[in-house]
């Protein structure tokens, strides 16, 4: 691991995934809506069954287009 700059295990997955995620910003309701969903919910304080419904809505619209 230290010859290939690891610090600690999972220290070049961290660096991807940082790199994945700030690549992620435009598109994150697009890419990770559950997790949007969940957000907005804990967050900023979204109704839960109105956001469950338009996460709905949007699973709809991504796997209609399949």
């Amino acid at each position: 691991m230290h010859k290939e700059g690891e610090i600690a295990e999972g220290y070049q997955a961290l660096k991807i995934g940082f790199k994945w995620v700030n690549d992620l910003r435009d598109n994150f309701i697009d890419e990770l809506p559950l997790l949007n969903s969940l957000y907005n919910i804990v967050f900023n304080h979204c109704n839960p069954v109105e956001e469950l419904k338009e996460f709905v809505q949007r699973m709809k619209k991504k796997f209609k287009s399949f």
